[in-house]
């Protein structure tokens, strides 16, 4: 009933972590095939609440056409508002594209030229990939999902957190620079 990450076979994928530990600081991983996980714990986070996985599977609807947008609710934050946690796969994509989440009321983000300017998932035709989706929720909370090429999308809600404020996408692309060689520490600043 919930998934934090997705794969497929021969694949090599990766994901952020967001997960309660119990009360003697343990988290368990459950996998459905055989595979190696390699796992970094960075830091914790208080003020996150996990709630029951609320799932929506396109796969058991209809495939999302090119250019759609899905509307998703999220009942712990109607009526507040917030941010949400959890994780999203694109599942055999027609081909390559991007998924963004935003609030339903703000419409997606945009740059100055009207382009979106924010991805939560870039995938490649035919691959099932997934990443930890954090996103801020309208007032009614409603999530909406706009995908560039036709896909099945797989989103998991894991929790709701007040404490964490999105940002505008701040992207640092090195394959538009030159490539970095061993050893190179890469600075990125943080807003």
């Amino acid at each position: 009933a919930r998934s934090d990450l997705n794969y497929g076979a021969a694949q090599t994928v990766s994901n952020r972590l967001i997960v309660n530990a119990d009360t003697d600081g343990d988290i368990c991983f459950y996998t459905s095939a055989a595979t190696d996980l390699v796992i970094d714990i960075n830091g914790v986070a208080p003020g996150i609440t996990s709630t029951t996985n609320q799932r929506t599977d396109t796969r058991n609807t209809s495939r999302l056409r090119t250019g759609s947008t899905l509307r998703v609710n999220v009942p712990a934050l109607n009526g507040a508002g917030g941010t949400v946690v959890g994780n999203l796969a694109g599942v055999n994509p027609a081909g390559a594209g991007f998924v963004t989440a935003h609030a339903c009321d703000g419409g997606p983000p945009r740059d100055a030229q009207g382009n979106f300017a924010r991805s939560d998932l870039n995938y490649g035709a035919a691959q099932t990939v997934s990443n930890r989706l954090i996103v801020n929720a309208d007032t009614d909370g409603d999530i909406c999902f706009y995908n560039s090429a036709a896909t099945d999308l797989v989103i998991d809600i894991n929790g709701v957190a007040p404490g964490i404020t999105t940002t505008p996408n701040q992207r640092t692309d090195t394959p538009n620079t030159p490539r970095l060689p061993p050893g190179t520490h890469l600075l990125v600043h943080a807003p």
